[in-house]
């Protein structure tokens, strides 16, 4: 810093030039960018800039030097640094100013895109909800540029605060690595982009992955490893589409230099059947999971967790296409392997529990559906609903007997359990919707009709709001709307709404003449109850 007298004040080291000479006017963004680089320059070369090994230089002795000229090159001083990361310090501390603001966006992409890598996959977040986030922001350049606005402070707030914070050496107590001030920073990374879908971390792998072709060839290790987190990314965003090109370009080239049984290899084998399989590109998808799982099983045998997934995300795909039998046999081939080796009470075990439910219940096996569903409900022989990954879905799925075999009671009281459950939990947005859906039918069964009316409307503005009008899963919930509210005698708003609906869905090819004629039965009954006999005959 500068007094009043214009003396230096402050870490010599780690002062940009501006600042060493006392010129306060040129101070702004791009000494911290400067600072950030010196930081990172003292721990990939172990020493602070301007300071030689074994040598101990005065305050005065380290602004001399700073002031005369770059410090040592790090090719010279560490030459097993990072080439990327030495790149960027360069930049970063370079002496013509317009290239330290370049370094800035470089500088934050790779270090970010680093860290991120430690804590994104335990961020969980509703793919529906972004992608109608997305989609609004595509429509509008102003919420673009206001996105793009928040990245920028957000970046910058984690550069000059967190980041900072992490690497200086005095927080840290003695040595400290690259890989420890990261895992700090990580940890402020994370809370700051928390609860935050815009901020998402996609466009920072991508950024990461720029900054790296830069410094390395198309088929190094890193490059390949920042590609796959990019692709990993897409598909926990629920962008399957965007993801699936290039997880087949990286698979190709993985397996041209890695070789089948890598490990690299085997996620981007998992990676692109998931997609596949997200896109609803069954066959192919069961294809690429067959092709994968023997290169698996040779990496790490019958019995890794990594193994176990595959065979059952294989049994997914045969569920979905209603290869039930074949299903089944792979997901109980997962529950007793998890079981043997697991224990009857662990998380996994109780996952497949539920997964084997859910095919057996698609045979049309409710009654040993059902005692499975209440089994993943279970640990140590009682009902344990906390930290039960498997609750909120076993619920669901309990509930959905019960309210085919109309015990509403019943029905109500899971869907209330699993909807409190995922609430607490943060759970989607879509899944939510789905349980007050069905909790209003429970409702209407038990004739508790204001509830059943708070239930349906919440469930509809849900999915109006992330999937649009026209989508399928919004006009059911339109179509138990109105009937609904011809229960409740609401015969004005009854029409109202199957009016709507009606013209929704008249146009779509997909509603098919069944539907639309359902819809028609709907508006005849409501005339009919409301006295309107020549409205009803219109509909008939």
């Amino acid at each position: 810093m500068l007094t009043v007298d214009c003396e230096v004040l402050g870490t010599p080291s780690y002062m940009p030039p501006e600042q060493a000479r006392g010129r306060l006017e040129q101070i702004d963004e791009r000494s911290d960018i400067y600072a950030v680089g010196a930081l990172l320059y003292r721990l990939l070369a172990r020493r602070a800039p301007y300071e030689e090994a074994g040598e101990s230089r005065t305050v005065l002795e380290v602004l001399d030097a700073l002031r005369a000229g770059p410090p040592t090159a790090l090719e010279s001083c560490a030459p097993a640094a990072p080439p990327e990361l030495a790149a960027v310090c360069a930049k970063a501390m370079a002496r013509n100013r317009a290239l330290t603001a370049a370094a800035g966006i470089a500088l934050a992409a790779l270090l970010v895109g680093f860290s991120l890598s430690l804590f994104f996959w335990r961020r969980a977040a509703s793919a529906a909800v972004l992608a109608e986030d997305r989609r609004q922001v595509a429509e509008s350049s102003a919420a673009e540029a206001s996105r793009q606005a928040a990245v920028a402070r957000e970046v910058n707030a984690f550069l000059n605060n967190d980041l900072l914070a992490a690497l200086a050496p005095e927080h840290q107590g003695g040595e400290v690595t690259v890989r420890q001030a990261l895992d700090r920073a990580a940890i402020e990374l994370e809370d700051r982009f928390a609860g935050e879908p815009q901020l998402e971390a996609a466009p920072l792998f991508d950024e990461a992955v720029r900054i790296l072709e830069l410094t390395h060839d198309a088929e190094h290790p890193k490059l390949l490893l920042a590609r796959g987190n990019r692709v990993g990314a897409l598909l926990e965003l629920g962008r399957a589409e965007e993801a699936l090109a290039p997880a087949e370009e990286l698979l190709a080239a993985q397996r041209r230099i890695l070789g089948d049984t890598h490990p690299d290899t085997l996620v981007s084998f998992n990676r692109r059947a998931s997609a596949l399989r997200a896109l609803w590109r069954l066959d192919e998808a069961e294809r690429a999971f067959r092709e994968a799982l023997p290169f698996q099983r040779a990496k790490f045998g019958h019995e890794h967790p990594s193994s176990i997934v595959m065979l059952e995300n294989l049994g997914g795909v045969l569920f979905a296409k209603r290869e039930y039998a074949a299903a089944e046999e792979l997901t109980r081939q997962a529950l007793e392997t998890r079981w043997r080796v697991l224990g009857a009470a662990h998380p996994d075990v109780l996952k497949s529990t539920f997964n084997l439910g859910m095919v057996l219940r698609g045979k049309g096996g409710l009654s040993a559906a059902r005692e499975l569903f209440e089994q993943s409900l279970a640990r140590d022989g009682e009902r344990a609903l906390e930290h039960n990954p498997t609750a909120p879905m076993a619920l669901q799925a309990l509930g959905d007997i019960d309210l085919d075999e109309r015990k509403y009671e019943d029905a109500e009281r899971s869907y209330s359990t699993a909807l409190e459950l995922l609430r607490e939990r943060g759970g989607s947005e879509g899944s939510q919707s789905y349980l007050l859906h069905q909790r209003c039918v429970a409702r209407r069964g038990l004739g508790q009709l204001d509830a059943a009316l708070s239930d349906i409307e919440e469930a509809l503005e849900i999915r109006e709001r992330t999937l649009g009008s026209p989508s399928s899963i919004t006009r059911t919930s339109m179509l138990v709307l109105a009937d609904t509210l011809l229960r409740a005698n609401r015969f004005e708003d009854a029409a109202r709404v199957a009016l709507e609906l009606h013209a929704l869905a008249e146009p779509l090819v997909e509603a098919g003449p069944d539907r639309l004629a359902q819809i028609r039965k709907l508006l005849e009954r409501i005339y009919d109850a409301w006295g309107k006999p020549d409205e009803a005959a219109r509909w008939r």
